[in-house]
């Protein structure tokens, strides 16, 4: 059986182009919910019976503050993300030892992003996002040529037209 080590859960950020990494995210907490509704107690007896009948999600990363770096979501990309008031897509990546993963990705909107600093300290920034609609399972996704998330389920490369 093998481990999912820290380094080994990740979340990717639309920069515009592509789905990138926060630079050096410390902790990332990913949460699924159900908001659930009473039944009746018929049949029962006494007993409480819920139901499902809505599912969210959010998350939290902690990292590192960058303000340039290649390749990752650096804090002015998160500053940008929260100041424009939009979905982005979002890809949530949990590996094992043995690369054994589960992904998750959807559209949130960026709720918070709060920057820390002290005296003889690396600053950190705290990013918390909302999802928005469904989250799907996926097996990756890829941005075309057009900036248009497409899935990849059989990992046959896929040209844009």
């Amino acid at each position: 059986m093998a481990i999912v080590k820290g380094e080994g859960v990740v979340l990717k950020f639309n920069d515009g182009s592509e789905l990138v990494p926060f630079g050096c995210a410390r902790s990332i907490t990913f949460n699924m919910t159900s908001d659930t509704i009473g039944k009746s107690t018929i049949g029962s007896g006494n007993w409480k019976e819920y139901e499902v009948v809505a599912k969210g999600w959010d998350f939290t990363v902690e990292g590192i503050i960058y303000l340039e770096e290649n390749d990752v979501v650096t804090a002015p990309d998160v500053y940008q993300m929260w100041d424009n008031m939009t979905p982005i897509t979002i890809e949530f990546l949990v590996v094992d030892e043995l690369a054994n993963e589960v992904q998750y990705s959807g559209e949130a909107l960026i709720t918070g992003a709060s920057t820390n600093g002290g005296v003889n300290t690396i600053s950190s920034l705290n990013i918390t996002g909302l999802g928005t609609g469904e989250l799907i399972r996926s097996e990756g996704l890829i941005m075309d040529l057009d900036g248009d998330l497409i899935a990849d389920s059989d990992n046959i490369l896929i040209t844009d037209n």
